[in-house]
Parts: C-alpha cells; sequence; structure tokens
C-alpha cells in the first residue's frame, strides 16, 4: 500500500496477501442519476491491484486476480481466480 484509498473499509473485505498499487482506489459507492448506490467489494486471497487500479463496489474477486495498471474494474464484476484484467472498462486478458 503506497496512497491507496479505501473510502467505505465497513463494505470492504481483502483476503490475505492483498497488495494494493500506489493510488489504487477500492471504493463502495457511486453517485448514479442522482441516486447514491453502495454494495460490499470482496477480493480474494493473493489479489493485486496496480498502480491507478480503480475498484467498484459490488466486486468479488476471486483468489490469485491481477488488476493491471489503471484499469477500472467495473460494478458488479466477478473476475474468477487466476485471470487477469486490463482496461477502462476493466476486462479479463486473453491466455
Amino acid at each position: 500500500d503506497d496512497g491507496a484509498m479505501i473510502p467505505e473499509k465497513t463494505l470492504t473485505t481483502l483476503g490475505d496477501h492483498a497488495t494494493l498499487g500506489e493510488l489504487a482506489v477500492i471504493q463502495g459507492h457511486s453517485l448514479e442519476d442522482g441516486l447514491f448506490k453502495s454494495d460490499h467489494i470482496r477480493l480474494g486471497d493473493d489479489v493485486t491491484l496496480g498502480a491507478r487500479a480503480f475498484v467498484h463496489y459490488g466486486v468479488v474477486a476471486a483468489d490469485g486476480v491481477l488488476i493491471d495498471t489503471d484499469t477500472f474494474l467495473m460494478k458488479g464484476e466477478e473476475p474468477a481466480a487466476g485471470s487477469r484484467w486490463h482496461g477502462n472498462p476493466g476486462r479479463p486478458v486473453a491466455g
């Protein structure tokens, strides 16, 4: 953790050995169409967030997921164990 932010700590569960990259954000809330929305975020064991990665509410990431630098993991995504995600919006990397 080098400046990572978790605004809603009570809505966030981090597994063992999670790595939070520089300025990564795990945000359990959003303002959408004038409505405040929030949900839990669960990151499994050995999950890695790259620098400036952004994880939105409702994400449930299985063990060993890698979220690349500058990747925005949209609300409700459920990355499978061992998968790698990249981009904005984040998508699984093939192979």
